[in-house]
């Protein structure tokens, strides 16, 4: 008599991280390379005005774009204080931009517009080129001040929303407590969380509880108060 066999689920030991948790580790991660590359790829570095006009002053920038018009003013309403013009430009490995205001709701026109456009179109009497587009406020998401395309932003905010919930519902983290986790996540914010599910999720296989020392919440309270504060300060 000739048996069959029968396919075997491979579960986890008791005691252990339970499978469904590593699967959900492995994509949090491909996701989250996801968006850094695209990050990566769409990110367009803060810069003051006075960046601009030290770049067109060296001939060194060969091409400006500019989302919104530089006069004439944008229409400023009830709602908005100041409008502002934004201008990319090339430099170095990353594209920058930086915003310039038009006019202003609460006072006077400022003139830095103006001034700027003055630049540009002496700029552009040699090789630069200079192109437009209106504004749309879906055009781009944020990280920081820096620009990156809408779905990286989105897929980040995702992503840390996720390791939130992972970060009190899930298996007991490593490396730190889950209230060190909290405090790193503010401290950090948010990039912590990003980071939660390389360094602080186990993998399926693991103990349930972790071995070894681990952040406590005060020392990480404590970090990010006075390291991540100067930090970003």
């Amino acid at each position: 008599m000739v048996g069959t066999a029968t396919p075997q689920r491979h579960e986890a030991p008791a005691g252990a991280v339970p499978r469904e948790w590593g699967v959900l580790r492995l994509v949090l991660l491909v996701v989250l390379g996801v968006a850094v590359i695209g990050a990566a790829l769409t990110a367009v570095r803060p810069a003051s005005m006075e960046d601009l006009r030290d770049a067109l002053r060296s001939g060194e920038v060969t091409q400006v774009h500019l989302v919104g018009d530089l006069p004439p003013p944008a229409v400023v309403t009830e709602d908005i204080d100041v409008a502002y013009a934004h201008i990319l430009w090339h430099d170095g490995l990353l594209d920058r931009h930086t915003h310039v205001p038009q006019q202003s709701g609460w006072g006077p026109t400022p003139g830095d517009a103006a001034e700027l456009r003055a630049d540009l179109n002496a700029a552009a009497s040699g090789d630069l080129s200079i192109t437009t587009q209106g504004y749309n406020s879906g055009s781009h998401g944020y990280w920081g001040d820096w620009w990156v395309a809408t779905w990286v932003s989105f897929t980040m905010m995702l992503l840390m929303l996720v390791g939130l919930v992972i970060l009190f519902t899930g298996p007991t983290p490593r490396r730190a407590t889950r209230w060190a986790w909290f405090w790193l996540a503010w401290g950090s914010g948010g990039v912590a969380l990003l980071l939660y599910p390389l360094l602080g999720l186990p993998r399926d296989g693991q103990p349930v509880l972790p071995t070894g020392r681990r952040l406590t919440g005060g020392w990480a309270l404590l970090i990010s108060v006075f390291v991540f504060g100067a930090m970003f300060s």
